[in-house]
């Protein structure tokens, strides 16, 4: 875990060549080596990580963090297009709370991850957290204005009427 941790990528090499390794030990927290190197940057252990096919990409930890959402949390670009270019990593894996990688980036105001993930078509920028947020939502509600005119540009963002009064409010008027 403390090579992961750490970014020494000649030992995480090492290391996965040992068929006794466990790639996916985890702490008590739930954290794996995959994991730590994703929040942490270090984008050379990250790709040996994903090299070996034993590594499960998409593991959570024990709030449901994935390796993914770490990385967007943390504004970790490098990681983020590492880990998309990957085709086994779920880009819209929800935690325990809803909240799913583009929410996460929003909310911390990571524009260029925001931005490379809005331009990925598998990414679901209309997911909502268990309180009914979008990444939209939560981008305006931690006053991130970059992220929301990034979001409001693109065309799967769609904020969703509430109440029938707004449905009402919001229809033309007719004389």
């Amino acid at each position: 875990m403390s090579a992961a941790c750490n970014g020494h990528t000649a030992v995480i090499q090492a290391l996965l060549t040992e068929p006794r390794v466990d790639v996916n030990a985890q702490d008590k927290e739930g954290w794996s080596p995959f994991m730590s190197a994703a929040c942490n940057g270090h984008t050379a252990v990250v790709q040996a990580l994903l090299a070996d096919l034993r590594v499960e990409v998409n593991a959570q930890n024990n709030k449901g963090w994935s390796p993914f959402k770490s990385a967007a949390y943390s504004g970790r670009l490098d990681v983020v297009q590492a880990l998309i270019s990957d085709l086994r990593v779920d880009i819209n894996a929800q935690d325990k709370e809803g909240w799913c990688p583009l929410m996460n980036a929003a909310w911390n105001g990571h524009l260029e991850v925001v931005q490379t993930l809005v331009l990925d078509p598998r990414v679901k920028t209309d997911l909502r957290n268990t309180r009914g947020e979008t990444a939209l939502t939560l981008a305006k509600r931690n006053k991130q204005q970059a992220v929301v005119d990034v979001l409001q540009a693109h065309s799967r963002v769609r904020p969703k009427p509430r109440t029938v009064l707004w449905k009402t409010l919001m229809r033309p008027w007719r004389p």
